[in-house]
C-alpha cells in the first residue's frame, strides 16, 4: 500500500512538472506570435522570430507526446489505487486532467461569438489569432476554469494561430464566426470581459468593428475533453 501511494505521488510530481513546462512554452509561443503579428521590422527580423516560434512549437509537440504517455500511466495507477484511500492524490490527478484538457467538464459559464466585420468598412475587419488569444487570456485571468473555441478545447498544449483566413486551434482549422464558451462564475467572467478598455471594447471599436454577440450567461455548458491530446 505504501509503495502504491509513493508511486502515485511520484507520478503526480512528474505530471506537475510536465504541465509546468507546457504552460511556460505555451506562454512563450503566444508571446512570439504576438511579436511577429505586431512587427513592422525587416524580413530578417521576422524570419528570426518565426524560426524561434517553430522551435518552440516542436518542443510543445514533444511535451504533448510526453503528456499522452503520462496520461496512459495515470489510468493504470488509478486502477491500482481504487482499492486504497488515495482521495487526495486522485483529486490532484483529476485537476491535472482538467488543466491538460483531457477530461470533459460541465458547469455554469458564459458564451460569446466574435465574427468578422462583414461591412468591410474597417481597415482591419478580420478576426485574427491574436484577437482570439487575448480574449481567451482575459477569460482565464477572470477565473475561467475551461475554455473552448467552436467546440475545440483550449488546454496547456493548445496553439492558436492564423492560417490564411482561418484560425488554427489544436491543429484544427476554424473559421469565423468564433463561438467562445467558458466555464466559471458567469458574473465574474462577464465583468472581466466588459470592463472599459478591455478586449471587447477594442474589437468592437470603430477601427475594427468586429461583430460581437454576448457575453451571455449560461446555466450549463459542457466542454469535451480534447485539447489536442488523446487518452
Amino acid at each position: 500500500m505504501k509503495t502504491d501511494k509513493t508511486r502515485l505521488a511520484l507520478t503526480w510530481l512528474t505530471i506537475s512538472a510536465t504541465l509546468g513546462f507546457m504552460i511556460a512554452l505555451q506562454y512563450k509561443s503566444t508571446q512570439q506570435i504576438n511579436d511577429v503579428a505586431g512587427w513592422n521590422s525587416s524580413n530578417k527580423d521576422v524570419q528570426q522570430a518565426t524560426d524561434k516560434l517553430t522551435a518552440i512549437q516542436k518542443e510543445n509537440k514533444a511535451l504533448e507526446q510526453q503528456l499522452n504517455d503520462l496520461n496512459k500511466q495515470i489510468v493504470s495507477y488509478e486502477q491500482e489505487a481504487s482499492k486504497y484511500d488515495t482521495s487526495d492524490i486522485k483529486n490532484q490527478l483529476s485537476n491535472a486532467r482538467i488543466l491538460a484538457g483531457t477530461t470533459p467538464v460541465e458547469g455554469p459559464g458564459i458564451v460569446l461569438t466574435v465574427d468578422d466585420n462583414r461591412s468591410a468598412k474597417s481597415s482591419n475587419p478580420v478576426t485574427h489569432d491574436t484577437d482570439v488569444m487575448r480574449l481567451v487570456n482575459e477569460l482565464f485571468l477572470s477565473g475561467a476554469e475551461v475554455v473552448s473555441i467552436n467546440g475545440e478545447r483550449v488546454g496547456v498544449a493548445s496553439g492558436i494561430m492564423c492560417v490564411g483566413p482561418t484560425v488554427r486551434v489544436n491543429d484544427r482549422l476554424l473559421t469565423a464566426p468564433y463561438k467562445i464558451e467558458a466555464i466559471g462564475d458567469p458574473a465574474t467572467l462577464i465583468k472581466g470581459l466588459t470592463f472599459p478598455g478591455g478586449m471587447l471594447d477594442v474589437l468592437s471599436s470603430k477601427d475594427r468593428g468586429l461583430q460581437i454577440q454576448g457575453p451571455k450567461e449560461m446555466q450549463k455548458i459542457k466542454i469535451s475533453g480534447n485539447a489536442g491530446i488523446q487518452k
